[in-house]
């Protein structure tokens, strides 16, 4: 790329201070899935700070990397800060997620305490002082997640007895999606509840072990966006 087209490209990816953006970075490799995503955001994560470095020894003012994060989307109470770094950032588009690491990865970029239960028949995986959570871990990106209608009854009226808010938590490297279902229940979401005839066990279900379930649908419209930097 010649020197005037990577000064182009930056220019849009650069704070009023002359920092990178690394929150609009980051929302344009998160909205990168399907076939070859992981590749496609490594070509373009590359693209991008090799245009910054060009800038960067053209200019007098030189600018660092580390710059802070803002937010994508709404879901949690507040603004949820989110400090990160280019090596960050690089090292996370290859992401081993588990229930465990989406717990780590909230609660360092978010301002939540989440444990997992331990239980292995609790109707929710991960809870802290003001959340309960049920946690999907999917290797696949879905603009409408699927949410199971037992699940999502048993655990709003956990959260009304608990008086806490009961989020359900869907992450698909590089992203974590959190819908804040409170939230969407007091706004009266259409879940557009149906059956489906899904494995018995989400999980581990084979294409033998069917039953029918009552289930609706989300829209990642509806949630915050947080990465899964470990």
């Amino acid at each position: 790329m010649m020197p005037n087209q990577e000064h182009n490209l930056i220019h849009q990816y650069l704070l009023p201070n002359k920092k990178l953006n690394h929150t609009l970075l980051w929302a344009e490799l998160s909205r990168m899935h399907g076939f070859r995503a992981e590749v496609n955001r490594g070509k373009r994560y590359n693209e991008i700070m090799e245009a910054y470095e060009s800038y960067k020894n053209d200019s007098t003012q030189g600018p660092e990397h580390n710059a802070i994060m803002g937010t994508v989307g709404d879901g949690l109470s507040g603004d949820i800060p989110m400090d990160t770094n280019p090596q960050e950032v690089k090292s996370s588009i290859k992401t081993l997620l588990t229930e465990q690491s989406v717990c780590d990865a909230l609660n360092k970029h978010t301002d939540t305490q989440f444990k997992l239960t331990g239980e292995q028949y609790s109707s929710y995986d991960a809870s802290e002082p003001r959340y309960i959570a049920e946690v999907k871990v999917r290797n696949k990106f879905y603009a409408t997640p699927m949410i199971e209608y037992a699940k999502w009854n048993e655990n709003t009226e956990l959260s009304i007895k608990g008086s806490k808010d009961f989020l359900y938590i869907v992450a698909v490297s590089p992203s974590i999606y959190v819908f804040n279902i409170t939230t969407l229940n007091k706004k009266e979401w259409n879940y557009g509840w149906g059956t489906m005839m899904l494995p018995k066990n989400t999980d581990f279900g084979g294409q033998s072990d069917k039953i029918d379930k009552r289930v609706g649908f989300l829209n990642v419209s509806e949630a915050k966006i947080v990465p899964c930097l470990q």
